[in-house]
């Protein structure tokens, strides 16, 4: 994280100056516009991982701030269930994640947990466990463990970290 000082000769540089383009700002002025307006993020993993044991990503999480996950539904693989997010501060060698899903037709709602490790220095998520627990459309409760790929469909940095790579 660059210092006070160094931020806010950026900023001061950037008070009254024309926006004629991105070609009129410098680098540092870029990563600083970015940042403080929030659009500082990265795609880490975009597509399917659905059956797959682990998710490569094209760089570290650990090398951002903090980190968003769409997880889209085992029912409707076009519509995402849950977006989470996470500070990277708060990740350690595993993630879990929980959200809650109609999972197919036998099941009025379902909620589930994800455990990932995460290994190779944050550059990739293995899908340790998982569980379940729900009302089926009988009404009985059901629960289970084990028995879901992952549904994760896209893996975003956000705020890149000083010194990341």
């Amino acid at each position: 994280m660059p210092e006070n000082n160094q931020i806010l000769s950026v900023e001061g540089q950037l008070v009254g100056m024309p926006l004629a383009g991105p070609e009129s700002f410098t680098a540092e002025q870029i990563a600083y516009l970015k940042r403080a307006m929030g659009i500082d993020e990265t795609v880490l993993f975009s597509g399917t991982a659905y059956g797959q044991n682990a998710i490569n990503l094209s760089e570290s999480l650990l090398n951002f701030e903090r980190i968003k996950i769409w997880i889209r539904s085992k029912v409707d693989a076009s519509n995402p269930v849950s977006i989470v997010e996470y500070p990277t501060s708060a990740i350690t060698d595993t993630l879990n994640i929980f959200l809650t899903d109609r999972f197919n037709t036998t099941w009025q709602w379902i909620n589930w947990r994800f455990t990932y490790s995460i290994t190779n220095n944050g550059t990739t998520l293995t899908e340790t466990s998982n569980a379940y627990g729900g009302s089926n459309s009988s009404n009985a409760w059901g629960a289970g463990a084990n028995v879901h790929n992952q549904e994760i469909y896209k893996i975003v940095g956000i705020h890149r970290i000083s010194g990341g790579n």
